[in-house]
C-alpha cells in the first residue's frame, strides 16, 4: 500500500551514516514522585524530532508517553515523571549523522528532590565508519 514500516532489530556491529537507532531505557525501582532520567547521546547522532513519521512494526508497549515531560537538548534526552510506578521504559529515536568512534556516557536516573540518590546505566560505545566513496575507494 506504499507505506514504509520499520522493524526494530538489535544493533550488530557498526552503524552507518543515515541509520535511525531506537534508544531503549528500562527503569526499575520503588514507586516515587518526581523522577528524572538524563540519557546522553553519542556526539555523532541527532534526535529525530518527529518520531511519528517512522511507523514501527510491533512498537514496544513502553514506547508511549508515561512521563510528564521530555526535553531533547544538544547532548542528551531528559525525561521527567511526576509519578513513577516502579517500572517504566523509555524509547526515542536518533539518527547517525557523523562518522567516528563515540563513547556514550551512562544514563542517570534520580529523584528530583532527594539529593545523593541515583542510579546509572553502563557506558556504551558506537562505531560509525567513514562512508565508502563512489567506485569503492575510500
Amino acid at each position: 500500500d506504499g507505506r514504509v514500516v520499520y522493524t526494530l532489530q538489535p544493533i550488530s556491529g557498526k552503524a552507518e551514516i543515515g541509520d535511525v537507532l531506537a534508544v531503549h531505557e528500562a527503569i526499575n525501582g520503588s514507586p516515587m514522585r518526581y523522577l528524572m532520567l538524563e540519557d546522553p547521546i553519542p556526539a555523532g547522532t541527532e534526535f529525530v524530532q518527529n518520531e511519528g513519521s517512522y511507523e514501527i512494526d510491533h512498537r514496544p508497549g513502553g514506547w508511549y508517553d508515561w512521563f510528564t515531560r521530555r526535553e531533547f537538548r544538544d547532548d542528551k534526552a531528559v525525561f521527567f515523571a511526576d509519578d513513577f510506578t516502579g517500572r517504566q521504559e523509555i524509547f526515542y529515536l536518533v539518527r547517525v549523522v557523523n562518522p567516528g568512534s563515540f563513547q556514550i556516557s551512562p544514563a542517570r536516573v534520580e529523584p528530583m528532590y532527594q539529593h545523593g540518590v541515583q542510579a546509572t546505566s553502563d557506558a556504551l560505545h558506537l562505531d560509525v565508519p567513514e562512508p565508502v566513496a563512489a567506485g569503492g575507494a575510500q
